[in-house]
């Protein structure tokens, strides 16, 4: 949403599932509401929980939004919370997410009055056990933790007049834990490769409540045989300078001269 723009009829987003979307979507309403205060170019505060933090790439992607946020950071993980603290010293560490309530949400919105909301969370997972269960021995506790956030923090907003944006990032992960995720989130996923954006290849499935940008639709393919969108960026668009000549010499640009393939000639270094 940029201020210069002028407000737009709402659409849903070309990744939704019919059969659960109408959930998932933000508030109409709401949206259409905060469409206004940007065209008008009113100042907008962005209240942002992150879920499984991790080491703050959420805070870096957000340098450049056009709102204030308001920064939530959910993480325990000792290494975590210490890059955490060193790169974002006004964060707020509000623990483990199994301290959040209804109640906490309410004040939060109410405390920071926002004009939005972003919800973030991400996982590891290679599959995903159906049964919503949240206790601490669970292995899939943290998705978990995520959907039931999300449906207390949904209504919090409604009744605030508050759209609500969600974003889940994990691993790719079998058909039937795509599907078990799908159906709790109310949107099918898209597969996308870092490769498409930087130097290694890491694939991974997103789950959004949000438009496209104009054009994007045209990048995407569905894949019948994971039911997941992919996204795959026009060769113009992702190619890398070449990093050759960083090198003077040993076993990195010969890796990536071996690595070459054909959507990424420059070759593309392996995630550990």
């Amino acid at each position: 949403i940029h201020p210069a723009e002028h407000p737009q009829p709402w659409m849903p987003p070309s990744n939704w599932n019919p059969a659960v979307a109408e959930a998932a979507l933000p508030c109409s309403l709401a949206l259409d509401c905060l469409r206004r205060k940007a065209a008008a170019g009113l100042r907008l505060t962005l209240l942002v929980f992150s879920i499984c933090d991790g080491i703050g790439a959420t805070w870096l992607a957000l340098d450049a939004t056009l709102f204030q946020v308001v920064q939530m950071s959910f993480e325990t993980h000792p290494a975590c919370l210490s890059v955490l603290r060193h790169r974002f010293p006004s964060l707020r560490h509000c623990g483990s997410s199994s301290s959040i309530s209804k109640h906490w949400l309410r004040e939060a919105v109410e405390r920071h009055k926002p004009d939005a909301c972003l919800l973030k969370g991400n996982g590891q997972f290679t599959h995903l056990n159906p049964e919503r269960v949240v206790g601490h021995s669970n292995h899939f506790a943290p998705f978990w933790s995520f959907v039931e956030c999300r449906d207390l923090l949904s209504g919090v907003l409604r009744a605030h007049g508050v759209p609500l944006f969600f974003l889940f990032v994990n691993s790719v992960m079998d058909t039937r834990s795509v599907a078990v995720a799908t159906a709790a989130l109310g949107v099918n996923s898209v597969q996308m490769d870092a490769a498409d954006f930087g130097w290694h290849v890491r694939k991974t499935l997103v789950w959004f409540n949000w438009q496209l940008l104009p054009g994007m639709e045209a990048w995407l393919s569905w894949d019948h045989s994971r039911s997941n969108w992919d996204l795959c960026m026009p060769r113009e668009i992702g190619q890398l300078v070449p990093l050759g000549h960083v090198f003077k010499g040993g076993w990195w640009p010969i890796h990536l001269a071996k690595s070459a393939t054909k959507h990424h000639p420059e070759g593309r270094f392996v995630a550990m």
